[in-house]
């Protein structure tokens, strides 16, 4: 008895913490074209300005598992060496990474 109560009193606290989806994702991942505002929005806030680049298409802008969207912006009008960025935007929370280009 008093073992089942313990056990039922950790499955209730668990329940309790477990994170409530906020209004970005409500139990959604995001968009592709919202990841791309996202990441723009992280690019600006770096002190990046957009209109210098262009949005890299070559390769997979999902990560390996679907949890993130990957943006590569190169330079125009021909990238140099290093005049690259990555925005990195998760797809759950719709956190930013910015990865400036070396």
């Amino acid at each position: 008895m008093l073992r089942t109560a313990v056990l039922l009193l950790i499955a209730i606290i668990s329940f309790a913490c477990t994170p409530k989806p906020n209004e970005r994702t409500e139990g959604r991942l995001l968009s592709r074209e919202k990841g791309m505002a996202v990441a723009a929005q992280a690019a600006k806030a770096h002190g990046f300005v957009l209109s210098e680049y262009y949005l890299d298409t070559f390769g997979e802008q999902l990560s390996a598992d679907g949890s993130e969207w990957l943006f590569v912006y190169n330079c125009q009008p021909v990238p140099a060496p290093g005049c690259h960025f990555m925005v990195v935007v998760n797809r759950h929370t719709g956190q930013t990474k910015v990865f400036p280009g070396e």
